[in-house]
């Protein structure tokens, strides 16, 4: 009679089912469990054996067989503390791919330098009970499990909060029947790695020294390091890098900056890079891959990425071809990072002076400004609600009685009018403006929607989601009506939004160089003399010159710079305080600082 697992329709259904027939496999058990049975006083080959007794004692060599199966000792036992502090290093870091290899290269047998599915699953629920029953862990109760796709999450919270009764371990038969050995392997590395981070976080340990403190803790002071890494030696791992990570390792360790973190993340830039479709060999793209890890979601992540990066343009700049390319994009980085950024300290220096000069004399010069001068007009405009767009703007109807507040001649209108006459191609002077700037939306006025978003932003004007009215909040504006109590930090906070509108407008990755070239000209107009500027390329100045010009050119239309001739701008002494506060808050935005006076 032949075995039905010889049916190809049951061999199809298996498949489908994930079911793989193993030959011979129930014998194979039962010779593992011989032993143990024998232990209990059980010979298989005796058939005048009680069945009632044959099963119970059956059941508790099982037991102790899944027992042992799942208790790894030795080197096995290394290789899962290696492997879960790891994880966790890479969990960490926000490396979700190089997480999903740790774990997939784990199968149900052991394998050189890789300890079995079922080891890591049960040391990792044997450390989390003896780890949650430990004295030391009663006040660890805020312990968050890293993202993770699927459910498993989910379950190793459930896991960790067995654990703390002591009954991680307990769970695992049920666990394995309802979900399989992959998901709870998942799982309980989740709930393992989650505990680690917490509580190096909890002690302000980097991961592999709260790793081995905690391993020690459940296994005994007599462990030994690991010696490697989870899936082999150094050797083999270094193997699997790219040539390019393996010269940018070997820089660091050259040069003392052998940091494991940025080790680990030149892979994760490499990443990177690809997805956003950019050469990491290519100093021209730095400035668009700078601004991708700007713009990402994950902002802790980006920042990473950032510190990577930056020791990258620099193992470039020492020992790339293009050393005035790399140069620029050494530059570049380190504004964005704020390394060794000597604006910082003029600029506070600006401040202070200013702090210090004759407060009426500053105070008539802001009062003057036709920002902060219009803000009055505007809000005796709103004595009754006025209605505004879905997107919160101007209508175009109230358009030009709004922007002639502020000192511009601008009308909207529905259609822009066609050109008249033939179009002149010569770029070499610019085009005249027209007396009266015809615009459909309140975003073609760049100073007029910086403005009307600066009186939001400082609550002098309230938007509901149909009208705009006078901000709720006291003191806006001066008993005598002149001007508001608070309109230096007004202006600064206008400079600030223009600078990040420009450089958010700005096509083709643009945006952050030319928002530190506009950050460059500016420092050097409020304290002229102290700051000459960073020596940038030729090709970029030629590029995005015109650029900068143009938003300078605003700031000169509401007073708050002066342009020469040659296009050199310069602050009036009384406002250079508050255009250094506005130009620090951007560069506050842009390098992540909170606190740039710090």
């Amino acid at each position: 009679m032949s075995s039905p697992f010889d049916d190809p329709e049951v061999q199809a259904a298996m498949a489908k089912a994930g079911v793989v027939h193993r030959p011979g496999l129930a014998a194979e058990t039962l010779a593992e469990l011989a032993p143990l049975l024998a232990a209990e006083g059980v010979d298989l080959e005796d058939p005048d054996t009680d069945l009632e007794a044959l099963n119970a004692a059956l059941e508790r060599a099982t037991e102790r067989h899944n027992l042992e199966l799942f208790t790894p000792v030795g080197t096995p036992q290394e290789q899962v503390g290696a492997l879960l502090v790891e994880f966790a290093q890479v969990v960490t870091h926000k490396r979700p791919r190089a997480a999903e290899a740790i774990l997939g290269a784990i199968g149900p047998d052991p394998a050189p330098g890789r300890p079995a599915a079922a080891h890591v699953i049960g040391a990792s629920l044997g450390l989390l009970d003896a780890w949650y029953t430990s004295p030391e862990f009663e006040a660890l109760r805020q312990v968050p499990v890293p993202k993770w796709r699927g459910p498993a999450r989910s379950t190793a919270a459930h896991l960790i909060e067995a654990a703390r009764r002591g009954g991680a371990y307990d769970s695992l038969r049920e666990l394995i029947a309802r979900h399989g050995g992959e998901f709870v392997m998942h799982a309980s590395v989740l709930a393992a790695a989650a505990t680690i981070l917490a509580s190096a976080e909890s002690a302000g340990e980097d991961v592999p020294t709260a790793g081995e403190r905690l391993l020690r803790l459940a296994w005994g002071a007599s462990r030994t390091s690991p010696s490697g890494r989870a899936f082999g030696d150094d050797a083999a791992w270094q193997a699997g890098r790219s040539d390019l990570s393996r010269r940018f390792v070997a820089w660091l360790e050259a040069e003392e900056l052998d940091d494991i973190d940025d080790a680990e993340w030149v892979e994760a830039l490499e990443e990177f890079a690809a997805a956003a479709g950019l050469d990491l060999e290519n100093p021209g793209h730095m400035p668009r891959l700078i601004e991708a890890m700007r713009e990402t979601e994950d902002e802790e992540h980006g920042d990473f990425l950032l510190a990577v990066l930056h020791d990258y343009v620099h193992f470039q700049a020492a020992t790339g071809t293009a050393e005035a390319a790399w140069g620029e994009a050494c530059a570049l980085i380190d504004e964005e990072t704020g390394e060794d950024d000597p604006r910082l300290e003029i600029l506070v220096g600006v401040i202070e002076r200013a702090t210090a000069a004759d407060p009426e004399a500053r105070r008539a010069a802001v009062g003057r400004l036709r920002i902060v001068a219009g803000v009055s007009d505007l809000l005796a405009w709103l004595a009754r609600p006025r209605p505004i767009t879905g997107t919160g703007g101007l209508r175009r109807v109230d358009i030009a009685p709004v922007a002639a507040m502020i000192g511009i001649d601008a009308v909207g209108v529905t259609k822009r009018p066609a050109p008249e006459g033939q179009l002149d191609l010569n770029l070499e002077e610019p085009e005249p403006a027209p007396a009266t700037l015809q615009v459909q939306s309140i975003k073609d006025l760049p100073v007029l929607d910086t403005w009307w978003r600066t009186l939001e932003f400082m609550e002098y004007i309230e938007l509901t989601a149909t009208r705009v009215r006078p901000g709720a909040g006291p003191g806006i504006v001066e008993a005598d009506g002149s001007m508001p109590s608070d309109a230096e930090t007004f202006v600064a906070v206008f400079l600030a939004n223009l600078l990040m509108r420009a450089a958010e407008e700005s096509k083709f990755g643009f945006g952050l160089p030319l928002l530190l070239m506009l950050m460059d000209r500016i420092t050097a107009a409020v304290a002229p003399g102290e700051y000459s500027g960073i020596a940038r390329q030729r090709e970029l100045v030629d590029l995005l010159g015109p650029l900068a010009g143009s938003v300078l050119g605003q700031l000169a239309e509401v007073g708050l710079i002066e342009l020469d001739e040659e296009g050199v701008a310069t602050v009036p002494e009384p406002l250079r305080g508050v255009v250094a506060s506005g130009l620090l808050a951007a560069m506050a935005a842009v390098l992540g600082d909170d606190d740039p006076d710090a």
